[in-house]
């Protein structure tokens, strides 16, 4: 449901001026298999924040705590 969201957060973080869209691509699916974080897992569990009273801008909030806490960024 939030996976639109989440690719845009991510873009925001990671997306380099010299990468083609094949190369973004490459590298989502490299953030997700060498982090063990999957971008539908993300939008779940922003959806379950979302439910429990908290709006989608502290739930991305948080996703970068998380990669933050991952040491997936920096």
């Amino acid at each position: 449901m939030y996976e639109k969201e989440v690719k845009k957060l991510l873009r925001d973080l990671f997306f380099e001026f010299w990468m083609t869209e094949d190369d973004w691509e490459e590298f989502l699916i490299e953030l997700e298999t060498k982090s063990n974080i999957s971008i539908k897992k993300l939008s779940d569990d922003i959806e379950i924040g979302v439910n429990n009273g908290y709006s989608v801008k502290k739930q991305l909030e948080l996703v970068k705590k998380v990669l933050k806490e991952k040491n997936i960024m920096k």
